[in-house]
């Protein structure tokens, strides 16, 4: 997992790991108790989405389950490119896509959370971010 050649591309998938579980964190934590926030939540809460098969679920329903989405995806993406990267029999090739693909899907969210301004994700997958391109820029090398 942590040969030459694979280290960066570990590491970042690690990171992804570590921003599920603070995203995982801050998505279940109790939200802020001020009138805004309380106020907010109600009118979430009591907006229904029709949606077939009998199935209302509120805005706040489908916020919290695309928010928690984010971190089964983050964590999901981390765990298989470990078990790739530890894999006896994966190519180096094989590794170099993946490390493109992660570099340009984190890419994609550090433009996405910029573009609207939310910091917290911006500055942690942006880290992770740097760690897939300098595995992109180092592979091959030894000291990888």
């Amino acid at each position: 997992m942590f040969r030459p050649g694979r280290r960066f591309f570990s590491a970042a998938s690690i990171g992804l790991l570590l921003v599920a579980a603070v995203h995982t964190l801050a998505s279940i934590a109790p939200p802020p108790d001020d009138v805004a926030t309380r106020t907010l939540r109600a009118v979430m809460d009591a907006y229904r989405y029709q949606l077939g098969l009998g199935w209302t679920p509120s805005a706040s329903d489908v916020t919290d389950s695309l928010s928690l989405t984010i971190s089964v995806l983050l964590a999901l993406l981390g765990l298989q490119n470990l078990a790739v990267a530890r894999a006896a029999g994966a190519s180096d090739a094989l590794v170099s896509l993946l490390c493109l693909l992660g570099a340009l899907g984190v890419g994609g969210l550090v433009v996405l959370y910029a573009v609207y301004r939310i910091l917290p994700p911006l500055l942690m997958l942006g880290a992770v971010e740097v760690l897939f391109l300098l595995g992109l820029a180092r592979r091959g090398r030894p000291s990888t």
